[in-house]
């Protein structure tokens, strides 16, 4: 058994709520290198031009903080 799939496995035998803490440290951890910063600087930049232009709307941090909650059971 591979490390991935025995660290896989391991995850799946926690609670919703710990799988989406584990899940937000590991994004959080892609996030550290300079080709991620930028990644991230480019992608994020699209997606303000894109709402100042009109092509997507914004979603309340209030109404999606709900609806993880709703999600994980919290």
């Amino acid at each position: 058994m591979s490390a991935l799939e025995y660290v896989t496995q391991e995850a799946e035998k926690l609670d919703e709520h710990s799988q989406f803490l584990l899940a937000e440290r590991l994004v959080q951890k892609l996030g550290q290198t300079a080709e991620h910063r930028e990644a991230w600087s480019i992608e994020s930049k699209r997606r303000a031009d894109a709402h100042d232009r009109g092509e997507i709307e914004a979603i309340d941090a209030e109404d999606v903080f709900r609806n993880l909650r709703a999600l994980i059971g919290k």
